[in-house]
């Protein structure tokens, strides 16, 4: 018998709005924040080291270190301040109270919910990011690697809360999840540091700098072709999870959170081609071109990075819209 959708899943009303903007704009600077401390860690720096002796890169360096210091305090400022904003939203939607009214059932809500004590847990790995951020904020190499762990730990959280946890359970599913939302932050997260190095760097006219240019570049490549390989995996078997099966397209598009995916995976393939490009056509024909840092072949990649970010931009988007929509149940 054919299979038969029982339910059509979460429907574009005000509650889905609400819910979907308020996470949106509480997760996406996580993701930007865990992607650029992730490109200073495993890309940009090692780049450096390994040319260091090729040329003086100390007025670039300087200008990703002042470009980090600002991105990474403003994101870290715009997320706790998201995160009083959703505790308060978060209130809101369960007590059905007017505005005015919220403020003393929030102590109730973080007491008696699974998401409250989830979101102190949060707030408190946010906190320790914050110290650890604010005492070496002015050192020439902050430790990356103890950032980008507690960030890690806070992607996890939302995982907690997300539809695989829904009673709150530690489960493979969460796991799942958990894995898949570090995969994006790496990958989409680390393009928006990744174009503005470009963006800082081209008319930083120096011998050296098309050597870090393509460099950086390949770097980024790697660490995400392995993001890709690992968003792949994870997300079929979040969609396994969610459907039972690997839908068919003429079921996908019988259901909101079908639609969504589709084109959630239209623009992926899209990012997708447009780092392929960068990297397999325009990079090895840079590689061989004279060394100047504004030549025509730098700023096509720069160029096809900017079309990269926007897709990105709007996997982000529909991404924090498949959070929020209901899997359609599905019956033999």
């Amino acid at each position: 018998m054919e299979h038969q959708i029982a339910s059509m899943g979460s429907s574009f009303d005000y509650h889905f709005l609400s819910m979907a903007f308020t996470r949106g704009l509480w997760i996406i600077p996580l993701i930007l924040l865990t992607g650029l401390v992730a490109f200073r860690l495993f890309v940009f720096n090692p780049a450096v080291r390994k040319l260091k002796g090729e040329g003086d890169v100390h007025g670039i360096q300087f200008k990703i270190a002042a470009f980090s210091r600002r991105w990474i305090t403003l994101f870290l400022v715009f997320f706790a301040l998201m995160s009083l904003a959703a505790l308060y939203h978060e209130t809101y939607m369960i007590t059905g109270k007017k505005v005015g009214e919220i403020l003393p059932f929030v102590f109730m809500v973080i007491e008696k919910t699974h998401w409250g004590r989830i979101w102190v847990d949060r707030f408190l790995l946010l906190t320790a990011f914050g110290i650890l951020w604010g005492t070496c904020i002015k050192r020439d190499q902050p430790p990356f690697q103890w950032l980008l762990f507690l960030l890690i730990l806070i992607s996890g959280t939302f995982s907690l809360i997300g539809h695989p946890a829904d009673k709150g359970d530690l489960t493979f599913r969460v796991l799942v999840d958990f894995i898949h939302l570090t995969a994006i932050s790496l990958w989409i997260g680390g393009l928006f540091p990744l174009f503005n190095f470009f963006r800082l760097a081209i008319p930083w006219d120096r011998p050296e700098i098309k050597p870090l240019l393509t460099e950086v570049l390949e770097r980024f490549s790697t660490l995400a072709v392995a993001s890709v390989l690992v968003m792949a995996v994870t997300g079929a078997l979040e969609v396994w999870n969610s459907w039972g099966k690997i839908p068919s397209l003429a079921l996908a598009l019988d259901s909101n959170y079908g639609n969504i995916l589709i084109a959630k995976f239209i623009f992926v393939i899209s990012v997708l081609a447009m780092g392929g490009l960068a990297r397999f056509y325009i990079l090895p024909r840079a590689r061989k071109s004279p060394v100047h840092g504004n030549s025509l072949l730098i700023h096509q990649l720069y160029l096809f990075l900017a079309f990269e970010v926007c897709f990105a931009a709007l996997v982000l988007v529909l991404a924090v819209l498949l959070t929020q929509s209901s899997p359609p149940f599905i019956m033999k």
